[in-house]
């Protein structure tokens, strides 16, 4: 997101809990250029509301270790259906390799 900004790109966030997201950007909350969604990546509604108009949809969703595996392969679906409804023309998929299973030893 930081490195968007940077280069003046207009970035719309679609977060799961608008909070975290907070913390994580700090000051860049208020940029002029960020867009912020809160909702579930199992609405799709507000999925396509928050892709309308994109070029590009990055997507880092990924578990936390209490909810692996994660709504990657529940939420991956529906992201490429609206990609492809909304004519995004690409679609940049992180899926999360540090990610633990509940009780699992990261070894970091």
């Amino acid at each position: 997101v930081e490195a968007a900004l940077q280069k003046n790109f207009y970035v719309c966030a679609y977060a799961r809990n608008r909070e975290r997201l907070s913390t994580a950007l700090g000051s860049l909350m208020g940029h002029e250029s960020l867009e912020v969604h809160e909702a579930d990546v199992s609405d799709s509604a507000a999925l396509l509301e928050a892709i309308q108009g994109a070029k590009a949809v990055i997507c880092t969703v990924g578990p936390r270790p209490e909810t692996a595996p994660g709504p990657l392969a529940t939420a991956l679906p529906q992201l490429v259906a609206a990609c492809r409804k909304c004519q995004v023309e690409r679609l940049i998929v992180q899926g999360c390799a540090l990610a633990a299973v509940p009780g699992e030893w990261w070894g970091l």
